[in-house]
This record gives C-alpha cells, sequence and structure tokens, in this order.
C-alpha cells in the first residue's frame, strides 16, 4: 500500500516546473529521433547521457521514460507517410499505415497508430505501477526452453503472418537467422561468419538491417516509377486540405477495430516487454499476427488494415512499461532503451534490485508517472 502511495506521488512531481519542463523536452526529443529513421530513442539517451551527471536523478529519469514512449510511438510516423520505419518495432505499421496513405488516408493511419499507442502506452505504465514485482517473479520462472519457445513462436509468426507467400517468410525469416549468426557467439568467444573482415566481428545491427531493407527498396520502387509517381501525388494533391480532425480516427473506425484488440495487444506487448531482449519488434509482430487470426476482415491486412496498425502500436507502447520491469527488479535490460537507462540509475548511485521500489520509491515514481503521461499526450 506504501509502495502504491508513493506511486501516485511520482504523479505530483511532475508537477515541478523544472521535472514537467525535462518531460516535455524528453517527449520532443524522442518524437524527433523516433521519427527519423535510423535515430531512435536508444541514440537520443545514449547522446543526452552525459547530461544525467549534472541534474537530478528525478529529471533525468523523467527524461528518459518520456523520451521511451514517445520515440517508440514516432517511428510510425515515416512507416506511414514513406514506408520507412523509424524503428524497428514500426515496420507493421508500415505495412499497413502506408497502404491507407496511398490510398489517400494517411492522416487516418496516423490517428490509429496515435491511439493504438497511447492505449498502449497507458496500460502498460498501469500494469507497470500494479504489478511489477509479480511480474519480475513470473519473469524469473521462465528459463531458457521459454524463451527459446518465445523466439520459435515469433518466428513462426513471421512466416505465417501472410498465408498467401509462405515460402516469401521462410525465405526472410532464413536470411534474418543468417544474418544474426554474424558476429561474436553468444556463449562462446568465438568469431562467426566475419569472412575475416574486422567490421562483421561485431554483427550486424538490426537498425541497419531495417532501414536497408525497407529505405533501399522503396528508394528503387520509387526511382522505377518516379514520372508517373510525381504525376499522381501531384494530382492528389490538388484540392487537398489536410486538417486536424483527419488525424483523429471516427468512433465507427474505433468501435470497427474494438476494445479488445486494444486491451489484448497491450498485455501482450507488456508480457513480452518483461521478458529480456525480447523488444516492441517482437512485441509487434505477435500481436499483429494474433490481431489477424482473431479478425473479422483478414483480407484487409497487407492492404491497409487499421486494425492492424491498432494492434501493432498497442503492443510496442505497452512493451516499453514492461520492458522497465526486468530493468529495475534485477539490473537485466528489457530492451537497448532500458540498459541506457540502467547506466543512468547506476550513474546517480541507484542498485537495481526488489529494494529499490522499496526504499527509494520516491525516486522511481516520477519516472512511472512520466511514462503514463507521455503515454496520454500521444495522442496530442
Amino acid at each position: 500500500m506504501e509502495t502504491f502511495v508513493s506511486f501516485l506521488g511520482g504523479f505530483e512531481a511532475l508537477l515541478s516546473w523544472e521535472v514537467l519542463g525535462f518531460m516535455i523536452a524528453g517527449f520532443l526529443i524522442g518524437t524527433f529521433f523516433g521519427a527519423m529513421p535510423g535515430l531512435t530513442s536508444v541514440l537520443a539517451i545514449a547522446l543526452l547521457l552525459p547530461i544525467t551527471y549534472t541534474i537530478d536523478v528525478v529529471p533525468a529519469l523523467v527524461m528518459c521514460a518520456s523520451i521511451f514512449m514517445a520515440g517508440m510511438y514516432s517511428g510510425s510516423i515515416t512507416a506511414t507517410t514513406i514506408n520507412i520505419p523509424g524503428a524497428p518495432s514500426s515496420m507493421m505499421t508500415a505495412v499497413e499505415g502506408n497502404a491507407l496513405m496511398l490510398k489517400g488516408q494517411g492522416a487516418n493511419a496516423l490517428g490509429h497508430a496515435a491511439l493504438g499507442s497511447m492505449i498502449g502506452g497507458a496500460i502498460g505504465a498501469l500494469l507497470l505501477m500494479a504489478f511489477m514485482p509479480i511480474a519480475g517473479e513470473l519473469a524469473l520462472l521462465i528459463r531458457t526452453p521459454g524463451k527459446f519457445s518465445l523466439v520459435l513462436f515469433a518466428l513462426v509468426v513471421i512466416i505465417l503472418v501472410d498465408k498467401g507467400a509462405i515460402a516469401k517468410g521462410i525465405v526472410a525469416t532464413t536470411l534474418g537467422i543468417m544474418l544474426a549468426t554474424v558476429g561474436i557467439d553468444v556463449l562462446q568467444p568465438i568469431p562467426r561468419f566475419e569472412f575475416g573482415t574486422e567490421l562483421l566481428v561485431e554483427g550486424i545491427g538490426l537498425m541497419p538491417v531495417v532501414i536497408g531493407a525497407f529505405a533501399v527498396s522503396e528508394l528503387l520502387v520509387q526511382a522505377q516509377n518516379w514520372n508517373l509517381s510525381l504525376e499522381g501525388s501531384l494530382n492528389r494533391a490538388k484540392g487537398l486540405k489536410i486538417r486536424r480532425r483527419d488525424f483523429i480516427p471516427p468512433w465507427s473506425e474505433i468501435r470497427e477495430v474494438g476494445f479488445f484488440t486494444y486491451i489484448k495487444s497491450a498485455f501482450i506487448g507488456y508480457a513480452i516487454g518483461i521478458l529480456p531482449g525480447a523488444g516492441g519488434s517482437m512485441a509487434a509482430f505477435v500481436a499483429y499476427a494474433d490481431a489477424k487470426r482473431g479478425s473479422k476482415k483478414p483480407e484487409e491486412y497487407g492492404n491497409g488494415s487499421r486494425e492492424g496498425i491498432a494492434a501493432a502500436e498497442s503492443a510496442n507502447n505497452s512493451m516499453c512499461g514492461g520492458a522497465f520491469v526486468p530493468m529495475l527488479m534485477f539490473g537485466i535490460p528489457g530492451d537497448p532503451t532500458t540498459a541506457i537507462v540502467l547506466g543512468v540509475l547506476v550513474i546517480n548511485g541507484l542498485q537495481p534490485g526488489p529494494r529499490l521500489i522499496e526504499q527509494q520509491a520516491d525516486l522511481i515514481a516520477p519516472m512511472f508517472a512520466s511514462l503514463f503521461v507521455s503515454a496520454l499526450i500521444l495522442i496530442r
């Protein structure tokens, strides 16, 4: 009960002009870095890490949380508009959002992405505050075989997500596994498939692969049809006026997506987030596939499904709350962003562990509150 009261006190801390200013600054920085392909929230927090030496721990953690939440959503902006995800977790949003963009409904797609991110992020933050100790204990029960099963399940989901192109899914998954094996072995310090090149010893990062796969292919497609695309874009742009209300999803579309989809996807994202190393990409893939499996209109998937956007965005933003659980409870980052946040904690003399919440909840609670408030203003 005392811990819950301390968490509520975190919202009171946000009323301070200094703390609120850092939260707003973090939100804007996270939005910019997340929307720029290749510049993720991980890079934003890493670049701002030296600043944490000069400010108090509460503003530092509040800013990190707002960067995390805003950066996770804003990857959907470029994913929808130019078919280049700003972050790996926005890959499924690119598939559906850009299809709507080509139909002249880009603003509507961005609105659904923002709404899904808001609902998922808020639910993830609430679950973090309510069940963090319990979730931490459950995460410890999932041993190596369980994690292997989850990864295998995610790979199967990738293959089966489009039943009309299973062969392509198998080829893409196999290529992904082959790229992931390049670099130092996880269990033994032995380089694999580096072909005598020092640059490959560190492995191939996920972000360059995602940006290369989506950006290069999109540039080639647009270069091939640049004349027709330019003429078509100019024709569609004539007389087109984008209004603020175009970004607000109509109530009829929200009901068609269904609140159950938002909530279920948020729980999926949170559950995957508490597993160390899972990340937003896996959360988005699994939630997207689950939504497609139970959808009343599966034929829309791949052609601009608002339900698919809502499921993927709800999951990857709720993952933010789940990723803090192993980092705070055991010092094991749930994803790359929380790994940088762990550095902020250590720099300020805070040691992760079960007693951190009991003894220093007043320092951690504002970060949880910032995560929740940042999620609510995503629909801004």
